[in-house]
Parts: C-alpha cells; sequence; structure tokens
C-alpha cells in the first residue's frame, strides 16, 4: 500500500466509524451465510485491513480468539474504541504480517485488495496464505458496477477498475481452490480453501 493511501485511511478513519454499526450487521450476515456453507466451528480468527473494527466485533460471536490488524494507526484507534470491552487483539502492520506460520484458522481479508495493485495483492494473499491453517474469506465487490462505487474508487486511486477485471484470474493461479457466493448486489465473498497448500 502507498503512503498516499496510508494517509488517506488515517484521515478517513473518524468518518469511516460512523458507519460502524451498519458494518457490523453486515458482516453477521456473512459469517452466517460461512456457517451454512460449513465454515465455522474453528477457534482463531484475523481480520486484515480490519478498518474500525466492525467485522472483527462481529466474528467475536463465532470465534474463540479474534486478531485485527490494519496499516492506518488512527484506524486502528477507532476499532479499539468501537469494540472495547471485547476480546479482540489489535496488531498494526506494514509489509509482512505479525503472526506465525499457520497459527491462524481463518484469515478476512475484507474491500482491501481492490485498493492494491497487483503485485501487492499477490504479496498480500501470501502472506495470509502462510499464517492461516484452512480458510481465507476474501470479502469484495464482484464485476457489477454503479456510478456511485466507481466514484469513490476514483477519488481514492486504488486498482479498483483493473481488480474487478482481473482478480478472479489472479486468484485462481494463487489459490486453486476456492468458491464464489455472491451476497449482495455488488459484493460477493471468495471462500479460499488453502489448507491443500500446506507443505
Amino acid at each position: 500500500m502507498s503512503k498516499h493511501e496510508k494517509l488517506l485511511f488515517d484521515r478517513i478513519a473518524t468518518p469511516y466509524g460512523l458507519f460502524y454499526q451498519v458494518q457490523k450487521k453486515k458482516y453477521t450476515r456473512i459469517f452466517e451465510i460461512l456457517k451454512k456453507e460449513n465454515i465455522y466451528g474453528f477457534s482463531c480468527l484475523c481480520d486484515v485491513g480490519c478498518g474500525t473494527g466492525a467485522l472483527a466485533s462481529a466474528a467475536t460471536e463465532y470465534f474463540d480468539k479474534v486478531y485485527a490488524c490494519d496499516v492506518a494507526g488512527m484506524m486502528i484507534d477507532v476499532a479499539k474504541k468501537k469494540t472495547k470491552g471485547q476480546s479482540i487483539e489489535y496488531r498494526w502492520i506494514d509489509k509482512y504480517l505479525p503472526f506465525d506460520d499457520q497459527s491462524m484458522d481463518v484469515v478476512t481479508i475484507s474491500y482491501v485488495l481492490h485498493g492494491m495493485n497487483q503485485k501487492e495483492r499477490e504479496d498480500l494473499l501470501k502472506e495470509c496464505i502462510r499464517i492461516s491453517k484452512k480458510y481465507i474469506i476474501i470479502i469484495e465487490f464482484n464485476q457489477k458496477r454503479h456510478w456511485m462505487i466507481s466514484f469513490v474508487e476514483w477519488l481514492e486511486k486504488g486498482d479498483y477498475f483493473a481488480f474487478i477485471k482481473t482478480f478472479d484470474a489472479q486468484l485462481s493461479q494463487i489459490v486453486p481452490t476456492y468458491q464464489i457466493v455472491q451476497t449482495e448486489k455488488y459484493q460477493q465473498i471468495y471462500i479460499c480453501d488453502v489448507s491443500s497448500l500446506k507443505v
């Protein structure tokens, strides 16, 4: 992630926190979908790119231990306030994830990858594979375009427009076994079973 993007997410942390409750409800619905897909009964989850902590907070109802990490220090500050009293351990990250190999049962990445370039996506996915024993859950935009999403992503200057065209092909080269579940009109989740990639 570029210095510009880190500064951007630090700047929007406080207003982004205003949507915390709405986001938490959405993530709770996603965990219920995952449960129907037999993704449950695991102990430890790590949310990579945790933002204001909404997904991590929802995850505490389904996992015994939840870790959450982000490159934006201000996001983590907001997340700690929003989830005060919950059993979530927050970590600041840079290039590498500060966790041991196969130390997590499930790793989630929500609305992070579309803002990265292709090489950054590959590097982050490989790091997530390294720390996950079983699943990586990617929550992202699908190929359907909405003018508001396109406008916001254009303002953020991320890689959204290339991402929606090329990500499926990129992911299949890194994770051979995954399933796509449509969850909303403009959103889908990738359920990636990475257990077969372990030595």
